[in-house]
């Protein structure tokens, strides 16, 4: 596979010159990049139990913004991913979350659905929870992922 590069300048070296750095041009494709060596990524709240991320949802910096009803959604949400999360192998919240095939797109939000819910109640619900548990960071979706939800979001 051949890949191009281009030079870009960034701030001054220590020593008082310029830095050049060569970008390979199929970095500019997000899925180009290969996955990092090392430890995976995983969110602070990784190893917490259910009622620990629950009762953490509320110091969320836009909860105040959300109405009554947002919030419990939000937390019925939160709780019915994480205990369909419970049953996929995994030592903390991220490996269930990629075991459960939940970083390939919204298609499971049809397979946990919530009880007693229509489908179009469950999505929202489940929506407001998966948005809860992005922003505690409890699960770390990749690039992808967060394009394609963003963009489903829209219409």
């Amino acid at each position: 596979m051949t890949t191009s590069t281009s030079t870009s300048t960034s701030s001054a070296a220590p020593s008082g010159g310029v830095l050049a750095r060569s970008v390979p041009a199929a970095l500019a494709s997000p899925a180009a990049v290969p996955a990092a060596a090392g430890p995976a990524r995983v969110g602070p709240m990784d190893r917490c139990g259910v009622e620990e991320i629950l009762a953490g949802l509320p110091g969320l910096l836009t909860w105040p913004d959300w109405g009554v009803e947002r919030r419990g959604q939000t937390l019925l949400g939160s709780a019915t991913i994480l205990g369909w999360l419970t049953g996929f192998a995994g030592d903390g919240w991220q490996q269930r979350w990629l075991h459960a095939g939940a970083d390939a797109g919204k298609a499971w939000f049809d397979e946990v659905g919530v009880p007693g819910r229509t489908t179009g109640a469950a999505r929202e619900i489940l929506r407001d929870g998966l948005a809860g548990l992005l922003l505690g960071r409890v699960v770390l979706p990749s690039y992808e992922f967060l394009t394609a939800y963003r963009s489903q979001m829209a219409d």
